[in-house]
């Protein structure tokens, strides 16, 4: 079988909500066309849709290998990154994007944004370190209250302060 028709099979599988045939399909061929493209891209792209985005970033890093060119590759890449909170890769992602693009006013964006996030979350860091130190230190904990609520985390900050 060619692959249109095995793509038009798990499409017509995914369309049907039979998520799991069409990525075995896709898995499947992949075992066939190890290094194709297509196959990976779209495997990654179900697997995405179907809330694996961990699997999904496998499939699209495996991509990349044939094609690290690919912005729209690298952006599935850093939005999966981002909602599985891996800020670090996100901001490998958004360098990337950059280094292939130094006008993506979006990319840039995020890398500040995600800079920014960061150096917050270091500063709590420090004050959680301090606070195990010295549970009295009340300035600390209110510091740490503040900074939740500022980074709109209020569930916590009420509890804090």
């Amino acid at each position: 079988m060619d692959l249109d028709k095995i793509f038009k099979m798990a499409n017509t599988l995914y369309s049907s909500g039979d998520y799991g045939r069409a990525i075995d399909l896709l898995k499947h061929t992949l075992e066939k066309y190890p290094n194709d493209f297509q196959i990976l891209y779209k495997l990654g792209v179900m697997l995405e849709e179907s809330g694996q985005y961990t699997e999904a970033i496998k499939y699209y890093e495996r991509a990349l290998n044939i094609n690290s060119d690919d912005i729209e590759l690298w952006y599935r890449i850093l939005e999966l990154s981002y909602y599985l909170d891996d800020y670090i890769k996100v901001l490998e992602c958004a360098d990337k994007i950059l280094e292939l693009n130094p006008e993506d006013n979006q990319a840039l964006a995020i890398k500040i944004e995600i800079e920014k996030e960061l150096e917050e979350y270091n500063k709590i860091s420090l004050y959680d370190k301090i606070l195990c130190e010295n549970t009295e230190n009340i300035e600390e904990l209110y510091k740490r209250g503040v900074l939740l609520y500022l980074m709109g985390d209020y569930d916590k900050s009420l509890l804090i302060v």
